[in-house]
């Protein structure tokens, strides 16, 4: 694999520390682990009188909004919205459920969020390592959840969305979570062979471009496409961003129409085929020919069987 002082075997896994200095895949090979632990954290937050919902998180604490959004959007009666920035949207108020998920409890935008919805009388409840968000937890007596404070963000999903599970009847499907992810794990860590490793030909293919793109199909596709491109921001340091289909359909697609000399870009196609509209999945095979001159290479990620959180983990 090429990429930052040269690159790695990555069929060598005792050199990958050359570049992959705090042992970010170790993170990722526990994430097993990591929501096996979080199960021992349950947010307790009552949301039979709540008329909406307002997750509020930035970048590797919003994605657990994100998740939460994605998972329970085919059955939660209430809306759910996950704001991300300064300020809140103007419904909130005293009838608005507010959670607040920031892993250091001291990001800028989340802390402004919170004030606003304190200052609207909105019920807030939040999941913090500590920090001042944590502070005000305990000074008020919201409903406070506190996950170790250990490694990034980008690395701490199940510490953020495991504790949220219970209070939106979902805490019953992490046993499947867990054990899809240790599959990935035995099948796609760094001591299986290159030749039957998925993950490893996949990263061989994206050190070789300038850009990532990641469409998801709508649902739970679309939620991990956006997942996959800032964990490639984060960690690889490599320009991606991340579309919805059938929505790129209708914009995102036009962009990549025109064939390119060399181009120098990858395609990946994020899929949950279980719960896909059919619609969206006859989408898929020709909206890849439609842009695949434009790439380098294109190819497609499917979940597996199972139930929602164990096809997205």
């Amino acid at each position: 694999m090429t990429g930052l002082d040269g690159g790695v075997d990555l069929d060598r896994p005792n050199d990958y520390g050359r570049i992959d200095r705090s042992d970010a895949l170790a993170d990722v090979e526990a994430t097993a682990w990591q929501w096996d632990d979080a199960r021992r954290l349950r947010l307790e937050v009552d949301l039979t009188l709540a008329e909406q919902i307002c997750i509020v998180g930035m970048g590797g604490s919003g994605i657990a909004g994100h998740l939460l959004r994605g998972l329970v959007a085919d059955h939660l009666q209430v809306p759910i919205v996950v704001h991300q920035g300064y300020g809140l949207p103007a419904f909130v108020g005293p009838s608005t459920q507010v959670i607040a998920v920031s892993h250091s409890g001291n990001t800028e935008e989340t802390l402004d969020a919170v004030a606003q919805a304190q200052a609207r009388g909105a019920p807030i409840a939040a999941v913090t390592s500590g920090g001042k968000l944590g502070h005000m937890a305990e000074r008020h007596a919201w409903p406070l959840v506190t996950p170790p404070a250990q490694g990034p963000p980008r690395h701490s999903l199940g510490w953020l969305l495991v504790p949220l599970l219970g209070a939106f009847g979902l805490d019953d499907q992490v046993d499947d979570a867990i054990a899809a992810q240790r599959g990935v794990v035995a099948q796609c860590g760094r001591h299986v062979p290159r030749a039957d490793n998925r993950a490893k030909q996949l990263a061989d293919r994206l050190a070789q471009v300038d850009l990532a793109v990641a469409w998801g199909t709508q649902g739970l596709g679309g939620v991990a496409a956006r997942r996959l491109a800032t964990q490639l921001n984060e960690n690889a340091k490599l320009p991606a961003y991340a579309a919805v289909l059938p929505e790129a359909d209708h914009n995102a697609i036009v962009g990549h129409s025109q064939r390119r000399q060399a181009p120098r870009s990858g395609l990946i196609v994020v899929r949950d085929p279980v719960s896909e509209h059919e619609r969206v999945a006859k989408r898929v095979a020709p909206s890849r020919d439609a842009v695949s001159g434009h790439f380098a290479w294109t190819t497609e990620i499917s979940a597996g069987d199972g139930p929602p959180l164990a096809r997205v983990a």
